[in-house]
């Protein structure tokens, strides 16, 4: 990590780090799976690869406004392979960004509101036993999305007490789905409420008391959402649902 003072105002930090694991059980005398999906049908073998970089630019605009921006990139690579039974190899690259303004009206009273973009392009090969002696094969690209907006309101009714409702919007690209309108709470029967696009709203409110010095309780509920899971596969035209919201 390296961190540097452009200027009084402006804060910048970069970060790069990454990890490599391989593991793999060997079993001589196992036979199971098929020669098809993989020869090494008497092992258990599993690999992952990243690398991730992170850039960060904190701007103080003035004592009541602050901007701050962070920018992600990864790269991740695996492979694995189930005693002949399954065998699959992924790649992808992602991207994240997020920017958040934070404006001050007073001591007790704050706004944050910002952006958030997260992108990924994965390749996906798989290799499994399909009945009658058949493998099923597939090689698939996915790209996935999620571009979203926020906004947070910290108030301080007391100085011990600090309160903070908040909304969030997210939109998913790989998913066709009528999204809703208003937070699902509960099912909703006097309005159709899924009639927007393909994305849903949420809403959180938290908490936080200090009922002690360096003593603080907390609590929060909301809704939240997300692409199901696992990514893409659920959603595959050939053996999913590109309509799941």
């Amino acid at each position: 990590r390296a961190d540097i003072a452009v200027q009084k105002n402006h804060k910048i930090f970069t970060t790069a780090f990454g990890a490599r694991d391989t593991m793999n059980m060997h079993f001589p005398s196992a036979t199971f799976g098929s020669d098809e999906v993989d020869k090494a049908r008497d092992q258990l073998r599993a690999s992952t690869t990243f690398h991730m970089g992170l850039l960060g630019w904190d701007w103080t605009i003035s004592d009541k406004l602050k901007n701050s921006l962070r920018f992600r990139i990864l790269y991740f690579e695996g492979h694995a392979s189930v005693f002949g039974f399954v065998k699959w190899n992924e790649v992808f690259n992602e991207y994240y960004i997020r920017d958040e303004l934070t404006c001050e009206f007073s001591k007790r009273v704050k706004l944050r509101s910002g952006l958030d973009f997260w992108y990924s392009k994965d390749d996906f090969n798989i290799a499994v036993p399909a009945g009658s002696g058949k493998v099923l094969r597939d090689t698939l690209v996915w790209n996935f999305g999620d571009l979203a907006a926020y906004v947070n309101l910290e108030w301080k009714p007391t100085e011990n007490l600090l309160l903070i409702p908040g909304l969030r919007y997210d939109y998913y690209t790989e998913l066709h789905y009528d999204g809703t309108i208003v937070p699902e709470f509960w099912d909703y029967d006097e309005f159709d409420n899924e009639r927007g696009i393909s994305g849903d709203p949420s809403f959180r409110f938290s908490g936080r008391y200090e009922f002690l010095k360096n003593h603080t309780a907390k609590c929060a509920i909301g809704t939240y959402n997300q692409s199901p899971e696992p990514g893409g596969q659920v959603i595959m035209e050939s053996w999913g649902d590109p309509k799941m919201p």
